[in-house]
C-alpha cells in the first residue's frame, strides 16, 4: 500500500519530513584521535592545549546554559578507555589538572584525548536574583 512505499524510501535513507528536536543538549565535548599512539606528556600538554581552544569555541555558542561538571576522556592504544570528571570552573589548568590526575593512575600511549562539559538543566535568564531577608 502507500505506507510501503514510504518504507522503501526510509530503508534507503530518504525522509522528506522535518527534523524537529525536542531534547536539549546535556553536554558538549571535543576529542581527537591521533594517527600514532602518544606517551609524551609534552606533547600531550599541546594536544590538550589545542582541545580546549577548540572546546572554547564551541562553547560559545552555549554561553547561556550553567556548566555543572568538567570531564577528561582518555583512550588508551589498547582501546580501553577511562573519564574522570569532577565540579570545577571552565579553565586550562582545571582540565590539565583532571587530565594529569587520570593519567598518572595509567601512563600508557594514549590513541584518543577528550575534554567536555556537562550542562545543568536548566537555563540562564538574565540577572540571577538572590533572596533578600528582611530583619
Amino acid at each position: 500500500g502507500d505506507f510501503g512505499a514510504s518504507l522503501y524510501h526510509y530503508c534507503r535513507g530518504i525522509d522528506e519530513r522535518e527534523v524537529i528536536v525536542s531534547s536539549k543538549r546535556k553536554s558538549l565535548s571535543v576529542e581527537r584521535t591521533f594517527a600514532d599512539d602518544i606517551l609524551d606528556e609534552q606533547d600531550l600538554n599541546v594536544k590538550l592545549d589545542h582541545l580546549y581552544d577548540e572546546l572554547m569555541r564551541r562553547l560559545k555558542k552555549y554561553e547561556n546554559r550553567m556548566i555543572k561538571n568538567i570531564f577528561i576522556k582518555l583512550k588508551y592504544f589498547d582501546f580501553t578507555q577511562t573519564t574522570i570528571e569532577t565540579r570545577a570552573f571552565v579553565d586550562f589548568e582545571n582540565f590539565k589538572s583532571l587530565f594529569h590526575k587520570r593519567f598518572e593512575e595509567k601512563r600508557e600511549p594514549l590513541r584518543l584525548l577528550g575534554m567536555g562539559v556537562r550542562f545543568f538543566d536548566t537555563q540562564i535568564k538574565g540577572q540571577l536574583e538572590l533572596p533578600l531577608e528582611t530583619l
